[in-house]
């Protein structure tokens, strides 16, 4: 498993990098092959838009959420993730 976390307009923080890893390190377990994920928590204006993607074999999720807080941004954005892992027809 490798996560890349990318910050832009934002001050990079250790406490952000550890939430990000956590929430998303949790998708492995739905997924059979070894996952690379993607995270580019970001500003704008007042959003915080936590944009994800992941790749493991050959399926490949993505999704962006974007809220007043980064944490919740990055909470849904996990959730959301979930969902699509879930679902009986994930898209490949």
């Amino acid at each position: 498993m490798k996560i890349t976390i990318t910050f832009q307009h934002l001050a990079e923080t250790d406490a952000l990098k550890t939430h990000a890893t956590e929430r998303i390190s949790k998708l492995q377990k739905f997924l059979n092959k070894p996952m690379t994920a993607q995270v580019t928590l970001s500003v704008e204006g007042l959003k915080h838009v936590a944009y994800v993607k992941i790749t493991s074999g050959s399926a490949h999720f993505q999704v962006s959420e974007s809220t007043e807080d980064m944490y919740s941004s990055i909470d849904l954005a996990t959730d959301k993730l979930e969902r699509q892992m879930r679902s009986p027809h994930p898209r490949r």
